[in-house]
């Protein structure tokens, strides 16, 4: 955990445009934010903007993405530790090597703080009033977050991820016969409630289109679950409301944001509870014989689909 957060706190934070684009974009706010009085405007999230500004007032640039990494880490090793105790280091592993981590720990600095506050709020689904509070923290650092926010509540009344699945398998050809339709219908009438703020002014026209290796990749999460569920018969009420807030969340990503220049960025409010799909029946049941020695197969599964796609 320690390790994490330095190497995401103390990166450069005014380093190569090409590998720290947003970073710099917050650097220059936070210079901003030093100088001048509060403007929401800069950011239309005004959670983090109230964050900015506050820490702008007695910290450096480098203490403030120092403590940011904190809060992307540490509420969700103290999520883990409720959920598994000794066990939690596994989760944090799978966590920390699932491709979107990183990215969204330097980059996409507010989607990071709200994907943490959100899964800390699951953590506290016992206490209502706390469980409440995160989530409105979590939506104030970045309102996209309220899809799965949203859908984690409804998901408090499916008991049955079949139904779920098939919502999941019906958004592909939805995705392929509606293309950028639904695309642009969202961006101008939900512009500003789940869709995405963009932090920097450069045009993502890379790899746009139905993206087969997105696809793939968050289908993997949805086997696991069929599996536990379903062949398993893991019968954990919480884990089958994640399960399903994952994958109608995904669903809705493939529907709508797929073809968007940054549909990573939609896909990650489904990535981002994604290894916690994987690993949480693992380190709560005893299904299979060396099940460390898998979960270090899936680690290093996540990190080597990571490269890949970042070799692209």
């Amino acid at each position: 955990m320690l390790v994490t957060i330095l190497f995401i706190g103390l990166r450069d934070p005014w380093g190569a445009f090409e590998y720290f684009g947003d970073t710099i974009t917050y650097s220059s706010a936070f210079v901003y934010y030093s100088t001048y009085i509060f403007v929401d405007d800069l950011f239309r999230d005004i959670g983090f903007s109230a964050l900015m500004k506050f820490c702008s007032s007695f910290m450096t640039i480098s203490m403030f993405y120092l403590f940011c990494a904190f809060l992307y880490v540490y509420p969700v090793y103290i999520t883990f530790i409720k959920w598994f105790d000794n066990f939690a280091i596994y989760a944090l592993l799978i966590y920390v090597l699932a491709m979107s981590f990183l990215s969204f720990g330097i980059n996409g600095v507010r989607n990071g703080l709200a994907v943490s506050f959100f899964i800390f709020a699951m953590g506290n689904i016992n206490k209502k009033w706390l469980m409440i509070l995160f989530m409105f923290l979590a939506a104030s650092m970045h309102k996209s977050i309220l899809l799965p926010i949203i859908l984690f509540f409804v998901c408090r009344f499916i008991k049955n991820i079949k139904w779920t699945i098939f919502i999941w398998f019906i958004s592909i050809p939805a995705c392929l016969l509606t293309g950028n339709t639904i695309l642009n219908f969202t961006q101008t009438f939900l512009s500003g409630i789940i869709s995405d703020t963009r932090m920097s002014n450069e045009i993502m026209l890379n790899n746009i289109g139905f993206r087969l290796d997105f696809l793939i990749y968050s289908a993997v999460a949805i086997g696991f679950g069929w599996f536990y569920v379903i062949k398993k018969k893991f019968n954990d009420k919480f884990y089958i409301q994640l399960l399903n807030t994952y994958i109608l969340t995904n669903a809705v990503w493939i529907a709508v944001f797929m073809y968007d220049p940054y549909t990573n960025r939609y896909a990650f409010l489904s990535w981002c509870i994604m290894p916690i799909v994987m690993v949480y029946p693992l380190l709560k049941e005893n299904f299979m014989k060396n099940k460390y020695r898998f979960i270090g197969y899936l680690a290093f599964g996540s990190l080597l689909f990571s490269w890949i796609i970042f070799l692209k």
